[in-house]
């Protein structure tokens, strides 16, 4: 089978920094358009790697999120095994480990997605599949960030619940969806109804009214930026996701909702109206405003689990 030959040099000011090339097999003879659009794409690519760092740095790296070295010298007592007290202590420091993991995780993403946003600007238009492919690649990696930050805010409400024993939900180890029925709602409506749950009647003031805060924090309608950005994730879910850059890239459905028409008599309407076949229409999203909400998010929910954490119940 042909085998072709790929190199690369860097170079500055006329000095080369480094070479590298490789080998590579192909099931037939390269084609020369093939060949263009393997260029095309590379050096698109390799743009990228060089940019997304610089938006990287941008975003600081928790650091603090990490679980303390000391968090893995624990005692326990032999009942702890059967109270579950060693599962709390255990796996809300796992979860710590994830939390941490995850804010790596999502830095690198949203730098991605900028740095293809960069990239994708510089594409001469009328290039349509360079453009789309550059473009998927940038959707796919704001879609990343968009799960891990969700995943973030998802985990403080798990780590709550694990500290606690499961004990606010109603919990059925034997479902296969056990896991489900934790949530944010759930967990601000126990934590409104303290005198039920004997874990929370037995902390302390000081650290109930740090997780009354904590949990205000997590629910949909705390802030624009919580709004916004949890919106954006349940469209991206439930299958109608929000149109970022070019609304050629994405499905439009029809709008179902019908609207008042002013009738004679105030707070009367005189009929009802809706609009069809509204074509695609502009994107709702640019990338630098979708980067700029999803970094904002990413501060909110990371500022919540610092919160979480000095709370010595839920701490690793």
């Amino acid at each position: 089978m042909p085998e072709l030959t790929v190199e690369l040099a860097m170079r500055s000011g006329g000095t080369e920094l480094g070479r590298e090339w490789f080998t590579l097999v192909v099931p037939g003879e390269a084609h020369p358009e093939g060949v263009a659009y393997f260029l095309q794409e590379a050096v698109a690519h390799l743009k990228q790697e060089l940019l997304y760092g610089e938006y990287t740095e941008a975003i600081p790296v928790p650091g603090d999120l990490w679980p303390r070295a000391e968090s893995g010298k624990r005692t326990f007592k032999s009942e702890d095994l059967f109270t579950g007290r060693y599962e709390d202590v255990m796996n809300t420091v796992e979860l710590w480990r994830l939390v941490y993991s995850v804010a790596l995780a999502v830095r690198i993403w949203l730098g991605k997605a900028r740095s293809y946003f960069e990239v994708w600007k510089t594409i001469d238009p009328s290039d349509e599949r360079l453009r789309a492919v550059v473009h998927y690649e940038k959707i796919d990696m704001f879609n990343l960030a968009v799960y891990g930050i969700s995943k973030l805010r998802d985990v403080g409400v798990r780590i709550i619940s694990e500290a606690l024993g499961h004990s606010m939900f109603s919990v059925d180890y034997e479902k296969e969806n056990w896991e489900e029925s934790i949530d944010a709602a759930k967990l601000q409506a126990a934590l409104q109804e303290r005198g039920k749950h004997a874990r929370l009647r037995t902390m302390s003031d000081g650290d109930f009214d740090g997780l009354l805060s904590v949990g205000k924090r997590l629910i949909r309608k705390y802030s624009d930026t919580t709004k916004l950005f949890l919106g954006y994730r349940n469209k991206l879910t439930h299958g109608n996701p929000a149109s970022v850059d070019d609304s050629k890239y994405f499905h439009q459905l029809e709008d179902r909702k019908w609207m008042p028409i002013p009738g004679a008599e105030e707070q009367k309407p005189g009929g009802w109206t809706r609009a069809i076949g509204v074509g695609s229409g502009p994107p709702e999203w640019t990338s630098g405003t979708l980067y700029d909400l999803l970094v904002q998010a990413l501060d909110h929910y990371v500022e919540t689990l610092r919160m979480l954490k000095e709370i010595p119940t839920f701490g690793p």
